[in-house]
């Protein structure tokens, strides 16, 4: 199949949804897919050829880029499948202010597609809500991309936390810092990994929250961007992951850090997301102050610690190969409808 996949800039960011699509086009590369990348950052109102000249099968878009999706899907030629892929929704954030004029523009977008697929059961259900009527195939990350290390225990008696992601206002490093203080255990250890410069405001107000404190200046490591041998370490050097973020299309950050034998604290709204509520691996919270409670408690209590990781290092997720495959056939099923649609209604002759 040749397939065109939109989205902003480089695939090897280091962010969740674009871990996802570059997972997924190598993915369909081995398989035999002929997939061309278009980047919507530097010539947005235009998709590239096919390599060999002709049409492409279907067009795939990253939700990141819906300004500039529904206009191109809106152009794309007749016959060619438009698939527009959701990891969240931008209107949903709770930091935005512009909801009216973004969801017009999601809108719009979500109205040219022929498929949607979302990468969590819970973004499936609030489209579903949302846009009623159109086809969406739910359809997981895997787990197994990072190379699963033996746990390296603490000799200095330490309960080491690593939150990784970007630092921005969705991912609510401020509320986990709050909890941090609020605990004043000199037993945790937090180590932020993510990039800095997707929001370099932000990222600079957390690290001046941290240096005001002198319990955070204790507590608090930044890393930066790690790489996948660097992630791999950090969560074999780490009694759990910690992901407060205000909202997750899926937050597959946390099933790679289960896969890696690694709890989680989590937020409820990205509990509900990845499907983790009620999951003995994973401690939900709602606050910074029932965060810190829960925080001194995994610091003081080896027993809850040794139960959260058994319960991790058991648990079976998703793997990437099934990803590839699932989203093969949703680009299969995209085209079929798409060419019978083409072809029309067949019209019996006479007799």
């Amino acid at each position: 199949m040749r397939v065109c996949w939109a989205a902003y800039g480089d695939l090897g960011q280091p962010t969740g949804g674009y871990v996802y699509d570059r997972l997924v086009v190598a993915g369909l590369r081995a398989r035999g897919d002929d997939v061309t990348l278009a980047d919507l950052a530097g010539e947005p109102s235009r998709l590239p050829a096919a390599a060999d000249g002709g049409a492409f099968d279907a067009v795939v878009g990253d939700a990141l880029c819906v300004r500039e999706l529904g206009p191109i899907f809106e152009g794309t030629s007749r016959g060619v499948a438009r698939v527009l892929l959701v990891h969240h929704l931008t209107s949903w954030e709770v930091e935005h202010t512009d909801d009216v004029l973004l969801r017009a523009v999601e809108a719009r977008a979500i109205a040219a597609s022929d498929r949607l697929v979302v990468t969590g059961d819970a973004t499936g259900a609030r489209l579903a809500a949302e846009h009623p009527g159109r086809a969406i195939d739910v359809i997981l990350p895997g787990a197994d991309r990072l190379v699963r290390l033996p746990h390296a225990p603490d000799d200095r008696g330490r309960a080491r936390l690593v939150f990784i992601g970007s630092l921005i206002a969705r991912k609510r490093v401020p509320l986990l810092l709050d909890a941090i203080e609020e605990a004043s255990d000199p037993r945790l250890a937090l180590t932020l990994v993510g990039d800095a410069d997707r929001d370099p405001e932000h990222a600079a107000a957390v690290r001046a929250r941290v240096e005001a404190s002198r319990v955070l200046r204790a507590a608090v490591r930044f890393a930066g961007i790690a790489d996948e041998a660097a992630l791999s370490r950090v969560l074999s050097e780490s009694d759990a992951l910690v992901l407060p973020s205000s909202l997750e299309g899926y937050g597959m950050v946390l099933t790679e850090a289960l896969h890696a034998g690694v709890p989680v604290f989590v937020s409820r709204p990205t509990a509900i997301a990845a499907g983790l509520v009620g999951s003995p691996a994973a401690v939900v919270c709602d606050d910074a102050k029932g965060l810190a409670a829960l925080l001194r408690r995994f610091a003081g209590d080896g027993a809850m610690r040794a139960a959260l990781r058994a319960a991790a290092e058991a648990a079976v997720w998703p793997r990437w190969s099934d990803t590839v495959r699932m989203f093969g056939e949703a680009l299969g099923r995209a085209r079929a409808a798409v060419a019978q649609e083409t072809r029309g209604p067949v019209v019996a002759g006479p007799g």
